[in-house]
C-alpha cells in the first residue's frame, strides 16, 4: 500500500533507480477501497438493469468483469512521483530540477513488458 507523500523507489525511462515521493494515486491504495469501489459498480448495474438502461447481455458482462477483478490478486494503483535529477547538467537557481513521472504501476505487474523502466517498488 502506498499514500500520497510515501517515498518509493523507481526505475525511470533509463533503468536509472531513483527515491522518489509519491504526489499522487489514480484509483484505490488498498484492497477495502476497491471493495468498496466493485460494490458501488454492482449497485449500480442491478440499477441500471431494473430501469431498463441497459440490456441482460450488457448487464452479464459488467457483472462478470466486476467478479473476476474481485477475484485477481490486488494490485496497487497506479501512481505519479517526483524525484531530484541525478544530471548534473540538469540545475537551476534552487539546485538539481525535480523530475516527475507519472502513471507508473508496480513493478510486480510490469514483468512481462517490452519496454525498459518506468515502474516502482515500495
Amino acid at each position: 500500500m502506498v499514500n500520497i507523500g510515501d517515498a518509493v523507489t523507481i526505475s525511470d525511462e533509463k533503468r536509472q533507480e531513483h527515491v522518489a515521493l509519491v504526489t499522487a494515486i489514480h484509483g484505490w491504495t488498498t484492497p477495502e477501497q476497491q471493495e468498496i469501489y466493485l460494490a458501488e459498480q454492482r449497485e449500480l448495474a442491478d440499477k441500471q438493469l431494473s430501469e431498463g438502461t441497459i440490456k441482460q447481455e450488457f448487464y452479464d458482462q459488467w457483472v462478470q468483469g466486476l467478479d473476476a477483478q474481485s477475484k485477481a490478486e490486488f494490485a496497487p494503483s497506479c501512481i505519479n512521483v517526483v524525484y531530484v535529477s541525478k544530471e548534473s547538467s540538469h540545475r537551476d537557481p534552487y539546485g538539481r530540477q525535480l523530475e516527475r513521472l507519472s502513471s507508473l504501476q508496480h513493478e510486480s505487474m510490469v514483468q512481462n513488458m517490452t519496454v525498459p523502466g518506468r515502474f516502482y517498488r515500495t
